[in-house]
């Protein structure tokens, strides 16, 4: 075949030669190139401004509240664990002082059955007298020990001899949890751990974030501890004290 009929405009001339070119059909194949190049272009263009479009709402996620605005601030005081100290002995009551005989100061002229008998007289003074006059039942004054009172103390505890406890805690989570729309269309799965500070009547306080997720599982994490009845307060030494808890969601 001659070169100048490679193309495919010479070939749609070489057809149309000694035609009418006036009827559709030449206008239709002389601009078949052209038509395919644009419908290649827009439908390229199309689907590239689809796979955009998916990408950009898979990495952006909807606006979220943040902790700040939803709960306030918190800071919690004293979380060390305080080691008691060893109550101190009481001291030992002094021993009463025997009153003088009414015949004054020994002297050296005294004999030693004096002195014995004198030193008799003295010990028996010492004991408190009965009032018939009978001093065989008489006992000593027993010396009073000191009782050591463990005053109620605001500090908050990690640890204590009986940790607070909530009845029914699991059960209360899975009756009121909602899980968040955003999470569940997302896909989002994990565990929040929130932390919070049992007081000396039960009630739950300082409620505080320590770990989260996203996709607003933090915000109702916090909603449901915040909405939890008293517990039982944790117990040192028979004393209610204030117990910080690390709750996991």
């Amino acid at each position: 075949m001659n070169a100048k009929f490679n193309s495919a405009e010479n070939f749609t001339e070489l057809v149309f030669e000694n035609k009418n070119k006036a009827y559709g059909a030449y206008a239709i194949r002389k601009s078949y190139s052209d038509n395919v190049t644009i419908s290649l272009l827009l439908s390229s263009a199309f689907f590239g401004i689809i796979a955009f479009m998916a990408v950009m709402m898979t990495t952006t996620k909807p606006y979220i509240p943040s902790l700040d605005q939803l709960i306030p601030e918190i800071f919690v005081e004293g979380t060390e664990v305080v080691i008691p100290e060893k109550p101190k002995t009481p001291p030992q009551p002094k021993a009463l002082a025997a009153p003088k005989t009414e015949t004054g100061q020994l002297t050296a002229s005294d004999n030693k059955a004096d002195l014995t008998n004198k030193l008799n007289d003295d010990k028996n003074f010492s004991k408190t007298p009965n009032p018939d006059g009978d001093s065989s039942n008489v006992k000593d004054p027993e010396p009073k020990v000191p009782v050591l009172v463990v005053p109620v103390t605001n500090k908050i505890e990690k640890f204590a001899q009986i940790m607070p406890e909530m009845e029914g805690m699991s059960q209360f989570i899975r009756d009121n949890l909602k899980y968040p729309s955003i999470a569940v269309d997302n896909g989002t799965k994990g565990v929040v751990y929130v932390t919070f500070v049992v007081d000396l009547d039960g009630s739950i306080n300082d409620i505080k974030l320590i770990k989260g997720i996203g996709d607003g599982c933090e915000q109702e994490a916090l909603r449901v501890v915040a909405m939890m009845p008293k517990w039982t307060p944790g117990m040192t030494e028979g004393k209610p004290v204030r117990v910080q808890c690390t709750l996991p969601v």
